[in-house]
């Protein structure tokens, strides 16, 4: 519809009239129509003259805007009724939401509260444990004062009983004697090979015989007499190499005191001297040498601990071969004279294992008839021991471990080096009973010169030293003749009386003394 200045226009739907404006003004100058349009919603204004082009214009658009004026309509009434909606529903979920932050406000306080007390709990515990962390750190302090205590009187306890061991000795002066029985190896337990019959009576005391009562009579029909045999000590064929080691760390000891001190093993081939001297390398089965290496270092740390003494230590390897004597710490076997000092300085318990072990390496062995690695020679291991104090020097103490070769029996079918060995090994054993004997009979003249080996071992036998033998049988049937000769030797050794054994310390005490015949 055309428009004319004199129409009036609706104010809610945008539409117009065809009556005359009958506009008046107000008090404020606003028109207000009286006229109702044809949508009959009422409420126009009207139209200034001044605006009919801008008017004119919108008109063309009126009929664009109308869907979106319905469309924004509708959506305000939906809108509405969803507000209507959402105020229900928070009417209804108002009071849950109350509820639920009540409930969560007492279980916070009730959260809070048991955490208040635990937290008492805790801090009452963790009193009490200071109190008593408190009371044990000072049990623990007076624990440690007593076990120095105990530790001081055991030291003192240790040496008494070492002077009295010593003094022991001194008084009897005799050669100690240690057997033992290997038992018998993978080898012989798969060829089933008999066992001679070997009755412990008592720790120091066995009886040999056959296992088959053959030797109960004699040729001429006399009853024979089963053999017994005492000795110092006597282990069976299930001990460890720590239980003889346990036997002899006081013997060891004493070469710290200035004694001198010697172990050696005797017995046949195959009987098991080296690896009661030597053993393996496994921890479990070392021998006595090695084990002796880390004990003497463990009790010069504890001593060093109580006192002031100072120790210096040095070793050399020997070996006596085909009546030749050996340096066994050269790169190859050297050749030397019995007077020949080849001992090597010792820093610590490493430098001892490492020369022993190339001691191991250089020494002579074997495939023989008795043993698939035997020994072919006499090995003699010497440490020696020297300490010093703010007073003066102590005496020196030597510390000899000889493990000898094992007798065999000659035959012709060997190699001719081999049988040169044999008899060379067989003769200085001969020797070391010839000695022992003239010693056990006092004889006046003793054959020390009749070998190297019993050269050697000249202080050890007939001088002032503690010396032990550890003499080592086969339990085999077969070798039950040879198993006899050595136990024979071995108890005849025993009463051998190394001479009169006196204290280091007591004659270096004397040699100070003024009233001695030197000063």
């Amino acid at each position: 519809m055309p428009y004319r200045s004199d129409m009036c226009r609706c104010i809610r739907n945008n539409c117009f009239t065809n009556k005359r404006c009958k506009c008046k003004r107000d008090e404020k100058n606003k028109k207000t129509c009286t006229v109702y349009c044809k949508c009959r919603k009422g409420g126009r204004e009207c139209i200034d003259p001044a605006s009919v082009a801008s008017t004119s214009t919108a008109s063309t658009s009126t009929s664009n805007i109308r869907p979106l004026t319905v469309e924004c309509l509708t959506l305000e009434s939906e809108s509405e009724s969803e507000e209507e909606e959402l105020e229900v529903v928070e009417t209804i979920i108002n009071p849950w939401q109350e509820k639920s932050k009540k409930l969560e406000n007492e279980k916070v306080k009730e959260m809070e509260n048991k955490i208040d007390a635990l937290e008492k709990q805790l801090q009452q515990v963790q009193k009490e444990a200071e109190d008593k962390i408190d009371a044990l750190e000072k049990q623990l302090q007076q624990a440690q004062k007593e076990a120095e205590e105990w530790k001081i009187l055991a030291y003192k306890k240790i040496n008494e009983c070492r002077i009295l061991r010593n003094a022991n000795h001194e008084l009897t002066g005799k050669i100690q004697v240690f057997c033992r029985i290997r038992p018998r190896t993978s080898k012989e337990m798969l060829q089933q090979k008999a066992l001679c019959n070997i009755n412990f009576i008592d720790n120091c005391t066995i009886e040999v015989d056959k296992s088959d009562g053959s030797d109960a009579m004699s040729c001429s029909g006399k009853q024979q007499r089963t053999k017994q045999f005492s000795f110092d000590k006597v282990f069976a064929s299930n001990a460890s190499q720590a239980d003889i080691f346990l036997e002899l760390s006081l013997l060891i000891e004493s070469s710290l005191e200035g004694y001198n001190v010697c172990i050696f093993a005797y017995g046949q081939a195959g009987s098991g001297k080296t690896y009661t001297m030597e053993g393996e390398r496994e921890p479990q089965t070392e021998g006595i040498i090695p084990r002796t290496v880390r004990h003497i270092f463990r009790v010069i740390q504890e001593r060093q601990l109580m006192s002031t003494t100072t120790y210096k230590i040095k070793a050399s390897f020997l070996e006596i071969y085909n009546e030749e004597l050996y340096d066994l710490l050269e790169t190859t076997p050297k050749k030397i004279e019995i007077k020949y000092d080849c001992a090597k300085p010792i820093i610590n318990q490493q430098d001892l294992e490492k020369y022993l072990q190339h001691a191991r390496h250089n020494r002579r062995v074997a495939s023989t008839a008795s043993n698939e690695r035997s020994s072919r020679s006499h090995l003699v291991v010497r440490i020696t021991v020297s300490a010093s104090t703010k007073e003066g020097v102590l005496p020196t103490g030597n510390l000899d471990f000889v493990d000898l070769a094992g007798s065999e029996t000659y035959s012709e079918r060997s190699p001719r080096a081999q049988q040169k060995e044999t008899t060379k090994i067989n003769c200085s054993l001969s020797a070391l009973t010839r000695v022992i004997r003239s010693i056990s009979n006092n004889d006046l003249y003793i054959p020390y010169r009749d070998s190297i080996l019993t050269y050697l071992l000249k202080s050890s036998l007939g001088g002032k030293s503690k010396t032990l033998m550890l003499v080592n049988i086969s339990p085999l049937k077969e070798h039950l003749k040879t198993s006899l000769q050595s136990l024979q030797f071995a108890s005849e050794a025993k009463e051998c009386k190394t001479g009169g054994l006196r204290s280091p310390r007591l004659n270096a005490s004397r040699a100070n003394s003024p009233y001695s015949r030197e000063n």
